[in-house]
């Protein structure tokens, strides 16, 4: 049975700050933008006492919360807080996935012999962190990233639980509807409508009637209710690797546009392969739905190459045979890995014609390198 954790850093840039301005400690804060138009990225636990939350416009928290001190943000420096939060992971398992720059999945199976059991484990990497960084840490542990995620936001701030495999569904059925993640407003009024207030509610209520009203959303819903989520994690390579994704402000459904996305982030690839004087021997492809069901797929290339037609056309082909069309994407992502920076050439390989693709890639690299990124364009690009 897998052993999954979910860590969120505590109110991570208020936290953060408080490190480098010990006058915050115990007084409502937030961080975020001032003035009229100003939104908060975070906010303290004190703040929230008051109705204060994250997204929330800065003249409303501060007619909430009148002594409420604003903190205007500094991702540098949140930054490196981060990369030394999760520099501590690789200490405790080789499996782990960053969600955010405050949170990340870990895959704990088989390191009871290491660290003991779960809670004891986890007291140990919560005291790593404060020791690395002075910051808290909560952590949810179950069988499965869904579960894990909503356990950690049940027993923060600064805490850890486990719920046993085999009890996930018992442990949801008292808590609210909306702990579920995906569950917004509009889901959340349909089910407060039909008198689902519980998971434990949710769990009862008939699949075909969700399927019928809700679609694949009322079938996700539904496991979810069960506490039946993934286990998969997206690890980069051991080897060389680069990637590019893009997370969508607006989910995307349109296939030209998701082709037209994958074509910008392949000529990036490209573009830094031939820099690096690299060639890609292995294409990945990473398609999130919502609410966050994450495909990853790769395949090894015929012939490593790092022209931007070959593994435009690599790329393409892989994500047709993955993506369901017409199903939304809130994220796409592109990578490969990198072969040995020589490739052998192909008995029957065209090489004049080659030559002459090779020729032209660094021209162009080197026209935009000196005039920048719109100096040349092709029709692909503004297709």
């Amino acid at each position: 049975m897998k052993n999954i954790w979910h860590l969120d850093l505590d109110s991570f840039f208020v936290s953060a700050e408080r490190l480098r301005s010990p006058r915050l400690r115990g007084r409502p804060v937030a961080v975020g933008g001032e003035g009229g138009r100003g939104v908060l990225a975070s906010c303290s636990y004190e703040a929230r006492k008051f109705g204060v939350r994250s997204a929330m416009p800065t003249f409303r928290a501060l007619k909430l919360c009148p002594t409420l001190i604003v903190v205007p943000g500094d991702h540098d420096y949140y930054s490196e807080l981060s990369k030394k939060v999760f520099s501590q992971l690789e200490s405790y398992t080789p499996i782990w996935e960053p969600v955010s720059i405050d949170e990340a999945y870990l895959d704990m199976t088989g390191t009871e012999a290491l660290f003991g059991p779960p809670l004891i484990a986890a007291a140990k990497l919560r005291q790593t962190i404060f020791d690395a960084t002075g910051l808290t840490a909560s952590i949810g542990m179950a069988s499965n990233r869904l579960v894990a995620k909503v356990v950690t936001d049940f027993c923060k701030p600064d805490n850890a639980h486990f719920v046993p495999p085999g009890t996930e569904a018992a442990f949801l059925s008292p808590l609210a509807v909306e702990r579920l993640p995906g569950v917004g407003k509009v889901t959340l009024a349909w089910l407060h409508d039909r008198e689902i207030k519980t998971i434990g509610q949710l769990q009862r209520y008939p699949l075909d009637v969700l399927g019928k009203h809700l679609g694949k959303f009322g079938h996700y819903l539904f496991e979810s209710a069960w506490g039946r989520g993934t286990t998969e994690f997206f690890e980069e390579a051991k080897t060389r690797s680069i990637s590019r994704e893009m997370t969508f402000e607006v989910d995307i459904d349109r296939y030209e546009e998701l082709k037209q996305i994958i074509w910008t982030m392949t000529t990036e690839l490209a573009r830094e392969l031939r820099g690096q004087k690299e060639f890609a021997r292995a294409i990945r492809l990473k398609l999130r739905y919502p609410p966050f069901q994450t495909v990853l797929r790769s395949r090894v290339l015929e012939s490593p190459t790092h022209h931007d037609s070959a593994l435009f056309a690599a790329l393409t082909q892989l994500f047709d045979e993955h993506w369901e069309p017409g199903a939304p994407l809130r994220l796409l992502g592109v990578g490969c890995v990198l072969g040995e920076g020589e490739r052998q050439l192909g008995l029957f390989e065209n090489t004049t014609r080659d030559a002459r693709r090779e020729d032209l890639d660094h021209l162009k690299d080197k026209i935009r390198e000196k005039f920048g990124d719109k100096a040349l364009t092709t029709g692909r690009d503004i297709r």
